[in-house]
């Protein structure tokens, strides 16, 4: 009996060296279907319809006295629209019930690549477009992971037609983003840029004139604007500068005249535009493209010579131009009226 006992002992620990054994980690397959069914990596496969296509082990470390397996994976996948490539960092645990998955990391970030299979879906362009725009060109450079979609549109107004020319920029997410517009795998609108856009005015040119008479103070203001060629051509799409947020300027062909007769001393005074030419500069005002003429001008009269005085006038796509005024204590916006 006392010989049996040792031997009993040996079994019982045999036995639960064999049960021990067989707890083996979790196999290749096992932790590619731990991982496709990952919340890591859901995004690429319910949102992307990304596939696994290759899975492969880089290493593995396992410490059975600690209960701890840890395996570095990298794993190619496709979809329909874009392939790739990641890499992972698993953890399990041992358990009663055998190795468990613990954690899913994403690891080794700067190797992670991914490649678009088509540009951005048609769809999603016209959502940036107005609905006649018309696209003249559509380009997918694979190569730098960024898509150009050129269009144009007209929009008539009353005194100017506009043709814009415009173009799309999109970017595809190639690498590892942690946050950003840009997500991996995805294609994210970067910018919209003028191509080249102009204006067209026409009726604009001629003789507008505002004439205010105050009986009250006994005199008659008249401001006359006199365009000969109204013609910015693109400088209204200017990118604005850096330093000031201002367009550039350009020339416009006319002259300016503000009157002011004194009916009690029969005083006469002209401000005149001494070189016959007007600055003008685009900008938008409440959503609305404008433009401001500035005319530098001289003050002329019978008792004073006056410089550096200036009077601006604004331009309208649907309304005659304005200039702001002051009559005693009333000022404001007033239109001028085309006299010829």
């Amino acid at each position: 009996m006392k010989k049996k006992l040792p031997i009993a002992v040996l079994l019982g620990i045999m036995i639960l060296l064999l049960a021990g054994c067989g707890k083996k980690p979790a196999s290749a397959s096992v932790l590619e279907n731990d991982l496709y069914n990952s919340g890591g990596f859901s995004r690429f496969s319910n949102e992307l319809g990304m596939n696994i296509t290759d899975f492969e082990i880089e290493k593995r470390q396992t410490t059975t006295e600690s209960k701890v397996d840890i395996v570095w994976v990298s794993v190619k996948a496709s979809g329909d629209t874009v392939k790739g490539e990641m890499y992972y960092k698993m953890t399990y645990n041992l358990y009663n019930d055998g190795w468990l998955l613990e954690t899913i990391e994403d690891d080794n970030v700067d190797s992670w690549h991914f490649e678009p299979l088509c540009g951005v879906p048609d769809a999603e362009i016209a959502g940036y477009m107005p609905e006649e725009a018309e696209i003249l060109e559509n380009t997918v450079d694979f190569d730098t992971a960024t898509q150009t979609v050129t269009y144009t549109y007209e929009e008539p107004h009353l005194y100017c037609d506009v043709t814009y020319k415009k173009q799309l920029v999109f970017d595809f997410g190639d690498i590892y983003y942690s946050f950003g517009m840009c997500e991996p795998g995805t294609w994210g609108f970067r910018d919209e840029v003028d191509a080249g856009s102009y204006e067209e005015w026409h009726g604009i040119e001629g003789t507008w004139q505002y004439t205010n008479t105050n009986l009250l103070f006994g005199k008659t203001k008249t401001y006359t604007l006199v365009i000969d060629d109204f013609s910015p051509g693109s400088h209204a799409f200017d990118e604005p500068n850096s330093y000031n947020g201002l367009r550039d300027h350009y020339t416009v062909s006319g002259s300016c005249r503000y009157d002011m007769d004194y009916y009690s001393c029969k005083d006469f005074v002209s401000w005149a535009n001494e070189d016959n030419m007007l600055d003008g500069r685009a900008k938008t005002d409440n959503g609305e493209m404008t433009h401001d003429i500035t005319a530098n001008m001289v003050q002329h009269s019978d008792a004073s010579y006056v410089t550096n005085i200036s009077m601006v006038i604004t331009i309208h796509y649907d309304s005659a131009p304005t200039i702001w005024v002051v009559d005693g204590l009333k000022q404001g916006t007033v239109e001028l009226t085309k006299i010829s």
